[in-house]
Protein backbone atom coordinates (compact mmCIF):
# COMPACT_ATOMS: atom_id res chain seq x y z
CA UNK A 1 0.00 0.00 0.00
CA UNK A 2 1.11 3.53 -0.74
CA UNK A 3 0.84 6.43 1.68
CA UNK A 4 -2.46 8.25 2.08
CA UNK A 5 -2.80 11.37 -0.07
CA UNK A 6 -5.13 13.71 1.78
CA UNK A 7 -3.86 17.21 0.84
CA UNK A 8 -4.82 17.59 -2.80
CA UNK A 9 -4.23 20.54 -5.14
CA UNK A 10 -6.95 20.66 -7.79
CA UNK A 11 -6.12 22.21 -11.19
CA UNK A 12 -9.15 22.75 -13.46
CA UNK A 13 -9.28 23.63 -17.16
CA UNK A 14 -12.61 25.45 -17.36
CA UNK A 15 -12.35 25.62 -21.15
CA UNK A 16 -13.37 21.96 -21.23
CA UNK A 17 -16.99 20.88 -21.40
CA UNK A 18 -18.31 19.53 -18.07
CA UNK A 19 -15.30 21.00 -16.18
CA UNK A 20 -17.44 22.98 -13.73
CA UNK A 21 -19.66 20.04 -12.87
CA UNK A 22 -16.79 17.55 -12.57
CA UNK A 23 -14.69 19.89 -10.41
CA UNK A 24 -17.60 20.40 -8.02
CA UNK A 25 -18.23 16.64 -7.79
CA UNK A 26 -14.53 15.90 -7.26
CA UNK A 27 -14.19 18.47 -4.49
CA UNK A 28 -17.34 17.23 -2.76
CA UNK A 29 -16.27 13.59 -3.04
CA UNK A 30 -12.76 14.18 -1.70
CA UNK A 31 -13.89 16.49 1.10
CA UNK A 32 -16.48 13.94 2.23
CA UNK A 33 -13.72 11.31 2.29
CA UNK A 34 -11.66 13.47 4.66
CA UNK A 35 -9.27 15.16 2.22
CA UNK A 36 -8.21 18.79 2.25
CA UNK A 37 -8.76 20.20 -1.24
CA UNK A 38 -6.94 23.30 -2.54
CA UNK A 39 -7.82 25.16 -5.74
CA UNK A 40 -6.41 28.22 -7.49
CA UNK A 41 -8.08 31.56 -6.75
CA UNK A 42 -9.14 31.87 -10.39
CA UNK A 43 -11.72 29.13 -9.74
CA UNK A 44 -13.82 31.58 -7.71
CA UNK A 45 -15.36 33.12 -10.82
CA UNK A 46 -16.57 29.69 -11.98
CA UNK A 47 -17.32 27.98 -8.66
CA UNK A 48 -17.58 30.58 -5.88
CA UNK A 49 -19.25 28.06 -3.53
CA UNK A 50 -16.80 25.24 -4.18
CA UNK A 51 -16.00 23.15 -1.11
CA UNK A 52 -12.28 23.82 -1.19
CA UNK A 53 -9.54 26.12 0.07
CA UNK A 54 -8.72 28.87 -2.43
CA UNK A 55 -5.01 29.62 -2.76
CA UNK A 56 -2.60 31.64 -4.92
CA UNK A 57 -0.20 28.74 -5.48
CA UNK A 58 0.36 25.07 -4.78
CA UNK A 59 0.52 24.95 -0.96
CA UNK A 60 3.57 23.65 0.84
CA UNK A 61 1.67 20.76 2.42
CA UNK A 62 0.16 19.47 -0.86
CA UNK A 63 0.60 15.70 -1.35
CA UNK A 64 -0.33 15.62 -5.04
CA UNK A 65 -1.78 17.51 -8.01
CA UNK A 66 -5.14 16.46 -9.47
CA UNK A 67 -5.90 17.81 -12.96
CA UNK A 68 -9.39 18.13 -14.44
CA UNK A 69 -8.95 18.54 -18.20
CA UNK A 70 -7.16 16.74 -21.02
CA UNK A 71 -3.60 15.75 -21.86
CA UNK A 72 -2.76 19.39 -22.65
CA UNK A 73 -3.81 20.42 -19.14
CA UNK A 74 -1.54 17.75 -17.69
CA UNK A 75 1.41 18.91 -19.81
CA UNK A 76 0.82 22.52 -18.70
CA UNK A 77 1.34 21.73 -15.03
CA UNK A 78 3.81 18.83 -15.43
CA UNK A 79 6.92 21.07 -15.01
CA UNK A 80 5.61 22.32 -11.65
CA UNK A 81 4.84 18.78 -10.54
CA UNK A 82 8.41 17.76 -11.39
CA UNK A 83 9.84 20.82 -9.64
CA UNK A 84 7.90 20.05 -6.45
CA UNK A 85 8.28 16.25 -6.81
CA UNK A 86 4.51 15.86 -6.47
CA UNK A 87 2.66 12.93 -8.04
CA UNK A 88 0.13 13.88 -10.70
CA UNK A 89 -3.24 12.39 -11.61
CA UNK A 90 -5.50 13.42 -14.48
CA UNK A 91 -9.28 13.28 -14.93
CA UNK A 92 -9.94 13.18 -18.66
CA UNK A 93 -12.31 15.71 -20.20
CA UNK A 94 -10.46 15.78 -23.52
CA UNK A 95 -10.88 13.72 -26.67
CA UNK A 96 -8.27 10.99 -26.12
CA UNK A 97 -6.66 11.51 -22.76
CA UNK A 98 -3.74 9.11 -23.08
CA UNK A 99 -2.15 10.64 -19.98
CA UNK A 100 -5.32 11.11 -17.94
CA UNK A 101 -5.94 8.02 -15.83
CA UNK A 102 -9.53 8.62 -14.70
CA UNK A 103 -12.65 9.10 -16.84
CA UNK A 104 -15.36 11.43 -15.58
CA UNK A 105 -17.55 8.35 -15.04
CA UNK A 106 -14.94 6.84 -12.69
CA UNK A 107 -14.64 9.55 -10.04
CA UNK A 108 -15.24 7.06 -7.24
CA UNK A 109 -11.70 5.80 -7.89
CA UNK A 110 -10.40 8.97 -6.25
CA UNK A 111 -11.26 7.64 -2.79
CA UNK A 112 -8.37 5.19 -3.27
CA UNK A 113 -5.98 8.13 -2.87
CA UNK A 114 -6.76 8.33 0.84
CA UNK A 115 -6.55 4.55 1.37
CA UNK A 116 -3.24 4.22 -0.50
CA UNK A 117 -4.73 1.86 -3.11
CA UNK A 118 -2.81 3.27 -6.07
CA UNK A 119 0.62 3.03 -7.68
CA UNK A 120 3.08 5.66 -8.88
CA UNK A 121 4.77 5.37 -12.26
CA UNK A 122 7.93 7.43 -12.73
CA UNK A 123 8.01 8.80 -16.28
CA UNK A 124 11.09 9.85 -18.18
CA UNK A 125 11.69 13.46 -19.26
CA UNK A 126 13.97 15.13 -21.82
CA UNK A 127 16.10 18.26 -21.63
CA UNK A 128 17.18 20.50 -24.50
CA UNK A 129 20.26 22.61 -25.21
CA UNK A 130 21.22 24.70 -28.25
CA UNK A 131 24.84 24.47 -29.43
CA UNK A 132 26.30 27.45 -31.30
CA UNK A 133 29.96 26.84 -32.06
CA UNK A 134 31.67 26.03 -28.77
CA UNK A 135 28.85 27.52 -26.71
CA UNK A 136 26.14 25.25 -25.26
CA UNK A 137 23.03 26.93 -23.87
CA UNK A 138 20.72 24.74 -21.81
CA UNK A 139 17.16 25.87 -22.35
CA UNK A 140 14.61 26.15 -19.53
CA UNK A 141 11.89 23.59 -19.12
CA UNK A 142 11.58 19.87 -19.72
CA UNK A 143 9.80 17.74 -22.28
CA UNK A 144 7.50 15.10 -20.90
CA UNK A 145 6.26 13.94 -24.33
CA UNK A 146 8.71 15.04 -27.00
CA UNK A 147 11.17 17.46 -28.52
CA UNK A 148 10.05 18.31 -32.06
CA UNK A 149 11.92 20.05 -34.89
CA UNK A 150 9.80 21.54 -37.68
CA UNK A 151 10.11 24.14 -40.44
CA UNK A 152 8.92 27.66 -39.65
CA UNK A 153 6.19 27.63 -42.33
CA UNK A 154 5.43 23.86 -42.38
CA UNK A 155 6.14 23.86 -46.14
CA UNK A 156 9.92 23.98 -46.36
CA UNK A 157 12.33 21.07 -46.19
CA UNK A 158 14.11 20.19 -42.96
CA UNK A 159 17.64 18.89 -43.61
CA UNK A 160 18.79 17.35 -40.31
CA UNK A 161 21.88 15.35 -39.35
CA UNK A 162 21.46 13.25 -36.21
CA UNK A 163 24.46 11.97 -34.25
CA UNK A 164 24.17 9.76 -31.17
CA UNK A 165 26.58 9.00 -28.32
CA UNK A 166 28.17 6.16 -30.33
CA UNK A 167 28.89 8.51 -33.24
CA UNK A 168 26.24 6.93 -35.45
CA UNK A 169 25.12 9.51 -38.03
CA UNK A 170 21.78 9.58 -39.85
CA UNK A 171 20.56 12.29 -42.22
CA UNK A 172 16.85 13.08 -42.29
CA UNK A 173 15.20 15.13 -45.01
CA UNK A 174 11.51 15.78 -44.62
CA UNK A 175 9.04 17.84 -42.61
CA UNK A 176 10.92 17.44 -39.34
CA UNK A 177 11.87 15.11 -36.52
CA UNK A 178 10.25 14.00 -33.26
CA UNK A 179 12.36 12.80 -30.32
CA UNK A 180 9.96 11.21 -27.85
CA UNK A 181 9.89 9.68 -24.40
CA UNK A 182 8.00 6.41 -23.84
CA UNK A 183 5.05 8.42 -22.50
CA UNK A 184 5.23 10.65 -25.58
CA UNK A 185 5.22 7.67 -27.93
CA UNK A 186 1.39 7.86 -27.99
CA UNK A 187 1.42 11.56 -28.96
CA UNK A 188 3.12 13.38 -31.89
CA UNK A 189 5.48 10.47 -32.63
CA UNK A 190 2.54 8.07 -32.88
CA UNK A 191 0.72 10.32 -35.36
CA UNK A 192 3.89 10.26 -37.51
CA UNK A 193 3.87 6.47 -37.62
CA UNK A 194 6.10 5.84 -34.61
CA UNK A 195 5.75 2.79 -32.33
CA UNK A 196 3.99 2.70 -28.98
CA UNK A 197 6.33 2.14 -26.04
CA UNK A 198 5.33 1.14 -22.54
CA UNK A 199 5.68 4.24 -20.31
CA UNK A 200 7.90 2.40 -17.82
CA UNK A 201 10.59 1.71 -20.44
CA UNK A 202 13.92 3.55 -20.37
CA UNK A 203 14.26 4.51 -24.03
CA UNK A 204 14.07 7.35 -26.54
CA UNK A 205 12.15 7.12 -29.82
CA UNK A 206 13.31 9.11 -32.87
CA UNK A 207 10.59 9.44 -35.53
CA UNK A 208 10.90 11.41 -38.80
CA UNK A 209 7.96 13.54 -39.94
CA UNK A 210 7.04 12.69 -43.55
CA UNK A 211 10.59 11.64 -44.55
CA UNK A 212 11.68 11.93 -48.18
CA UNK A 213 13.33 8.52 -48.02
CA UNK A 214 11.64 5.13 -47.79
CA UNK A 215 14.39 3.92 -45.46
CA UNK A 216 13.95 6.60 -42.79
CA UNK A 217 11.90 4.92 -40.09
CA UNK A 218 11.52 5.27 -36.34
CA UNK A 219 14.50 4.29 -34.22
CA UNK A 220 14.58 3.28 -30.54
CA UNK A 221 17.67 4.30 -28.57
CA UNK A 222 18.77 3.67 -24.96
CA UNK A 223 17.60 6.39 -22.57
CA UNK A 224 21.19 7.42 -21.73
CA UNK A 225 21.86 8.32 -25.38
CA UNK A 226 22.83 11.94 -26.01
CA UNK A 227 21.30 13.00 -29.32
CA UNK A 228 22.76 15.85 -31.35
CA UNK A 229 20.81 17.21 -34.33
CA UNK A 230 22.43 19.67 -36.73
CA UNK A 231 20.34 21.91 -38.96
CA UNK A 232 21.60 21.88 -42.55
CA UNK A 233 20.28 22.99 -45.89
CA UNK A 234 19.57 26.52 -47.10
CA UNK A 235 21.15 29.17 -44.80
CA UNK A 236 17.89 31.10 -45.07
CA UNK A 237 15.94 28.18 -43.63
CA UNK A 238 14.49 28.77 -40.20
CA UNK A 239 13.45 25.84 -38.06
CA UNK A 240 11.63 25.64 -34.78
CA UNK A 241 12.37 23.29 -31.90
CA UNK A 242 9.72 22.86 -29.23
CA UNK A 243 9.19 21.01 -25.96
CA UNK A 244 5.75 19.40 -25.80
CA UNK A 245 4.49 21.93 -28.33
CA UNK A 246 4.93 24.74 -25.82
CA UNK A 247 8.38 26.26 -25.26
CA UNK A 248 9.48 27.05 -28.83
CA UNK A 249 12.89 28.27 -30.03
CA UNK A 250 14.16 29.40 -33.42
CA UNK A 251 17.05 27.55 -35.07
CA UNK A 252 19.21 28.62 -38.00
CA UNK A 253 21.26 26.56 -40.44
CA UNK A 254 24.48 25.31 -38.83
CA UNK A 255 23.11 25.37 -35.30
CA UNK A 256 22.74 22.17 -33.30
CA UNK A 257 20.50 20.95 -30.54
CA UNK A 258 21.43 18.46 -27.83
CA UNK A 259 18.65 16.27 -26.39
CA UNK A 260 19.31 14.25 -23.24
CA UNK A 261 17.38 12.31 -20.65
CA UNK A 262 16.31 14.61 -17.82
CA UNK A 263 17.65 14.14 -14.31
CA UNK A 264 14.14 14.44 -12.88
CA UNK A 265 11.11 12.29 -13.58
CA UNK A 266 7.40 13.00 -13.58
CA UNK A 267 5.52 10.88 -11.07
CA UNK A 268 2.12 9.77 -12.41
CA UNK A 269 -0.52 8.15 -10.21
CA UNK A 270 -2.20 5.10 -11.72
CA UNK A 271 -4.90 2.66 -10.64
CA UNK A 272 -4.51 -0.95 -11.70
CA UNK A 273 -7.57 -1.29 -13.91
CA UNK A 274 -7.14 -2.87 -17.33
CA UNK A 275 -3.45 -2.71 -18.25
CA UNK A 276 -1.67 -0.08 -20.33
CA UNK A 277 -2.16 -1.61 -23.80
CA UNK A 278 -5.82 -2.48 -23.20
CA UNK A 279 -6.48 1.04 -21.97
CA UNK A 280 -4.73 2.55 -25.00
CA UNK A 281 -6.72 0.36 -27.39
CA UNK A 282 -9.99 1.33 -25.68
CA UNK A 283 -9.18 5.04 -25.81
CA UNK A 284 -8.40 4.80 -29.53
CA UNK A 285 -11.67 2.98 -30.20
CA UNK A 286 -13.61 5.57 -28.18
CA UNK A 287 -11.95 8.38 -30.15
CA UNK A 288 -12.96 6.78 -33.44
CA UNK A 289 -16.57 6.55 -32.25
CA UNK A 290 -16.52 10.25 -31.32
CA UNK A 291 -15.41 11.09 -34.86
Amino acid sequence: MMKSLSHIYLQVNFQKEHATDVAARVSQLLTAAGAKVYVDDTCRRYLPELKAIFTHDIPADADMILVVGGDGSILDIAPRAVERNLPLLGINLGRLGYLAEVAKEELQLLTRLMSGAYTVSERMTLTLAIVRGEEKQKLPGIAFNEVAITHENNLGLCDLLLTDSDCNRIRYRGDGLVIATPSGSTAYSFSCGGPVMHPDLAAICVTPICPHSFFNRSMILPSETEITVECGGDPENKLYVSLDGRNTYLLHAGEKILVCRGDKRLRMITFEKHGMMNTLRQKMQDAELKD
